[in-house]
């Protein structure tokens, strides 16, 4: 069924009868303000080119019959302009563009653009999603996802996340492009159960924080996770983060064949003991990382990186959580780096110690340096640290090449 422009008062209306139907509801071009729309079993949104579904600027006029729960920051959120829960066989397609009109909205008052909450079978394909009021696309406890060829920008609110998948069950991305004020890519576990067999695929990421980020909000495990064929350009919150902080696990985690280019960080890697509470859930004991790659972190692999390191002075911090934590065979193979001969080294020198943390390295075009390690704040035993010194001289680590 079309939908035109002098209609958008019935949108609803025909997307609660074309749901029943099976029937394709098609938005022709054209410019549709509307606050909160419901997609329904069977629920086939298109978007024609020119034709924008806009957000209204009236925070009020979003549903509340709607998962509200506090996120990382501690807002209270939930609210969206296009909305699914308990449906199954959902789709947003074409080559139009649904806007959020974000920047009108304050920050403890702001709408998400698409949530999908205890779905199955979800296909996103094609739109461009612009200027969320807070994430663009939160999809929470859901099953059997497939989101393609999608063109995200969003910097105009805070917390402006690209796409967020909150203990979800068989999701792949491929070949999106995001331009994200806030985290481009991010698995969550808001609820006790795993985010597992996720696939990330040839997609091109810019943020203003972190370009692929496992956590914080991790109540849950997360399980065969693949990231592979991606770009990630002018990142400015680390390209790369996996901190599971709430007391879930990781398990079987492949990232390869990742170019990360002008990227602060690059890679951060930590456990916590924040152990924060999700929709009733929480767990009372902190994720370890047992062993890189045997233990709860299991099977990573960072392999086939391209890192062009801006030319200020950047942090880099490796192997840095609770003080049980215990780091050993972490693997890189097949790696280029770009003035980062150094830095290889170190890495290699760290892979066999049972204990290491709070080490920072600094890096820079020309070189990278051991600039600190922190052994009066570090819980480890004076033999391992003994020889970390010793791998240190052997590896020329803070030598400036």
């Amino acid at each position: 069924m079309l939908i035109t422009p002098n209609e958008t008062d019935k949108i609803q209306e025909i997307i609660d009868s074309c749901a029943k139907t099976g029937e394709e509801v098609v938005f022709k071009k054209g410019l549709y303000r509307t606050a909160t729309l419901f997609l329904r079993d069977n629920s086939k949104i298109i978007l024609e080119k020119g034709a924008m579904i806009l957000g209204v600027d009236d925070f009020d006029a979003y549903s509340d019959d709607i998962d509200v729960f506090t996120d990382a920051v501690d807002g209270k959120r939930g609210k969206a302009l296009i909305y699914a829960e308990n449906a199954s066989n959902i789709s947003i397609t074409g080559d139009g563009i649904i806007n959020g009109n974000g920047k009108v909205f304050s920050a403890d008052r702001r709408p998400f653009l698409i949530r999908i909450v205890r779905c199955n079978n979800v296909h996103i394909e094609g739109i461009q999603v612009h200027d969320s009021g807070a994430w663009n696309i939160h999809l929470m406890d859901s099953d059997n996802i497939y989101i393609k060829d999608l063109f995200i920008k969003s910097k105009v609110n805070s917390n402006n996340d690209g796409i967020d998948i909150d203990s979800c069950r068989n999701c792949r991305i491929e070949d999106c492009i995001i331009d994200s004020g806030d985290d481009a890519i991010c698995l969550k576990s808001t609820l006790d159960k795993p985010c597992r067999d996720i696939y990330v695929n040839n997609c091109t990421l810019s943020t203003d924080w972190a370009g692929l980020k496992v956590g914080t909000e991790s109540v849950g495990d997360f399980e065969n996770v693949v990231i592979e064929n991606t770009y990630i350009y002018n990142c400015k919150g680390c390209a790369i983060k996996i901190i599971p902080v709430d007391g879930g696990n990781l398990n079987n985690l492949t990232i390869r064949n990742v170019t990360l280019d002008k990227c602060t960080g690059p890679i951060f890697i930590s456990n916590g003991e924040r152990l924060r509470e999700y929709h009733g859930c929480k767990r009372e004991i902190p994720s370890t990382i047992k062993k890189l790659p045997d233990g709860c972190f299991k099977k990573c692999r960072f392999k086939e990186f391209i890192i062009n390191i801006m030319n200020e002075a950047l942090e880099v911090e490796f192997n840095r959580g609770t003080t049980d934590t215990i780091y050993t065979n972490f693997i890189f193979s097949s790696n280029e780096y770009y003035g980062l001969d150094t830095y290889i080294k170190a890495i290699y020198a760290l892979r066999k110690l049972t204990l290491v943390r709070g080490n920072y390295f600094y890096g820079t075009e020309k070189n990278v340096v051991i600039s600190k390690i922190l052994k009066k704040t570090v819980k480890i035993e004076t033999d391992t640290y003994d020889k970390f010194l010793l791998l240190v001289k052997k590896y020329n680590i803070t030598k400036e090449e």
